[in-house]
């Protein structure tokens, strides 16, 4: 299965790409961030999928996930 999920944000700077899906990072101020793309990397691993980011046709950012049927 194959999940696109974008935006028309600001996006990622080029400089962050290679660290968003790392445990803690984040670039917003506070307690609690840099969880949620570093767990849903995690899972997707896990199951034998991937998670990757890319510049949408808005500007913003576009996350693919591949993940697989079971049994493949």
């Amino acid at each position: 299965m194959l999940v696109e999920v974008s935006d028309s944000g600001s996006g990622i700077a080029e400089e962050h790409l290679h660290q968003i899906f790392q445990q803690g990072f984040s670039t917003k101020q506070g307690e609690h961030r840099g969880t949620g793309l570093a767990l849903v990397r995690h899972l997707l691993h896990e199951a034998g999928g991937e998670i990757t980011v890319e510049q949408s046709d808005w500007d913003g950012s576009c996350f693919i996930m591949t993940i697989p049927k079971e049994g493949d």
